[in-house]
Order: structure tokens, then sequence, then C-alpha cells
């Protein structure tokens, strides 16, 4: 039992974390790239757009390489 509920959470944990790390890099490489994220942030009133987006960017990629290999799940989980 136990070896299933282990593999359910890798899978979860996996998946998490590559969408995470897939939406962290559409704002930099998607579409417009962080120009148009930092417009976007901007046009909900969040001043400097530039610097929000870097950080919503970052901050997705980094708690999604965290929940990927698993290490400090709980600050990553939070930051996301």
């Amino acid at each position: 039992m136990s070896t299933e509920l282990d593999l359910a959470m890798l899978l979860l944990r996996v998946a998490l974390g590559v969408m995470l790390i897939a939406h962290g890099a559409n704002k930099i490489l998607g579409t417009g790239g962080m120009d148009a994220t930092a417009g976007w942030f901007e046009s909900l009133g969040l001043r400097p757009g530039h610097l929000h987006a870097r950080l919503a960017s970052f901050t997705e990629i980094g708690a999604g390489a965290l929940i990927l290999v698993g290490l400090a799940t709980t600050v990553a989980s939070a930051a996301s």
C-alpha cells in the first residue's frame, strides 16, 4: 500500500513541477516574451511591470524545480 501512495505522490509532484516550470518559461519565451508579460502586469496596475514579470517567472520556475525534485516542497508550494 505504501508503494502505491509513494508512486502517486511522485507522479503528482512531477506533473505539478513540470507544469510550473513550463508556465514560468512561457512568461519569458512565449509570444511577445518578457515585454508582453510586463505589459500585462502593468495593465493590471502592477508597476514596474518588468520587475513583476521577472519575479513571477523566476518564482514559478524555481518553485517548479523544487517541487519536481522534492526539495523544500512546503516552501515551494507556498511560492507557487
